[in-house]
């Protein structure tokens, strides 16, 4: 009878082991998330914090890269990417809605039409992106060669 109790209470203690070592499991990911400010920063990093899965987030203006430290066994990288686009903000995956980004503050507003000008078939046929590809560079003279060099015209 000691036996068999003993050998419920190992397999209690195994079974409570790898649950604990599951909640307690957490991973780093970095993705990009266009921000311009200081209060982008906040928004972005409350949003992420929001979830029960989220450790840590911190958003680094300059480089436009978030690091979220959460379990993934609770939260998804998909899910993370919309709390962000909830939030108002684009992400390397989720775009935030117009809805949502409109109602950012004026300062926050990174100009989502221009990441989204350089997604048109204009910018393919070597279009200008600095005028949200209305402008051929090849038949523009005026502008030059510099109108083509922008990143999204290659």
């Amino acid at each position: 009878m000691k036996t068999i109790i003993f050998s419920l209470l190992l397999v209690c203690v195994s079974i409570f082991q790898n649950s604990f070592a599951t909640i307690s499991h957490y991973e780093t990911i970095t993705f990009k998330v266009s921000g311009k400010c200081d209060m982008c920063k906040t928004r972005i990093e409350s949003a992420l914090k929001t979830h029960a899965a989220v450790q840590s987030a911190s958003w680094d203006a300059t480089t436009k890269n978030v690091t979220v430290v959460y379990n993934p066994h609770t939260a998804s990288v998909d899910q993370l990417h919309q709390l962000v686009a909830d939030a108002g903000y684009d992400t390397e995956k989720i775009k935030a809605t117009d809805a949502a980004y409109k109602a950012l503050p004026k300062c926050c507003q990174y100009n989502k039409e221009s990441n989204l000008c350089c997604k048109m078939k204009c910018c393919k046929k070597k279009a200008c992106a600095k005028d949200c590809c209305t402008t051929d560079c090849s038949a523009d003279k005026t502008r030059g060669t510099d109108c083509c060099k922008t990143s999204c015209c290659k």
